[in-house]
């Protein structure tokens, strides 16, 4: 029997640890070392309005399959359009299996006139060390066709 008021999280094999802030109005969940990381980026920085954490679902086709998604953050900016975010590592990121998740993002971007990114490691630390902003990242072409990287480089 669950205690009351404690939810179950059925992530499969992901422990969801809180971090509270005060941009996300309350607490915000996170999965992984690099979502933490970006979290305290979030907070830290000036060009950050606010940010909600998994704020909604997409559907997009995997295949034949229409499966659900949800981004990590949509991150409302103090200058310029709300910037909807997916934390990968680079490696994972890469997955053609991942692919149809970033089309899908692309697609409710396109609907919302939000802007899209998606952040590896690699950004994380140029974030963190001043060198790119979030919009710069979010203006990376990234309308490619399903199946291809979305990385400049391929790689």
């Amino acid at each position: 029997m669950r205690k009351k008021g404690v939810k179950k999280w059925p992530f499969r094999g992901f422990v969801a640890l809180g971090f509270k802030g005060e941009k996300n109005e309350g607490r915000a969940y996170y999965r992984s070392w690099l979502e933490l990381r970006f979290l305290r980026w979030l907070e830290a920085s000036s060009e950050v309005a606010r940010y909600r954490v998994e704020p909604l679902s997409v559907s997009g086709m995997s295949g034949a399959k229409r499966k659900r998604y949800k981004p990590d953050f949509l991150i409302m900016m103090e200058k310029g359009p709300a910037i909807l975010t997916e934390i990968r590592s680079k490696r994972r990121a890469r997955d053609p299996r991942e692919q149809w998740k970033y089309q899908a993002a692309i697609v409710q971007c396109s609907k919302t006139g939000w802007r899209w990114a998606l952040i590896t490691e690699a950004d994380l630390g140029q974030l963190e060390a001043g060198k790119v902003t979030l919009e710069s990242l979010a203006k990376k072409p990234i309308t490619r066709k399903s199946g291809e990287h979305p990385f400049e480089d391929g790689k």
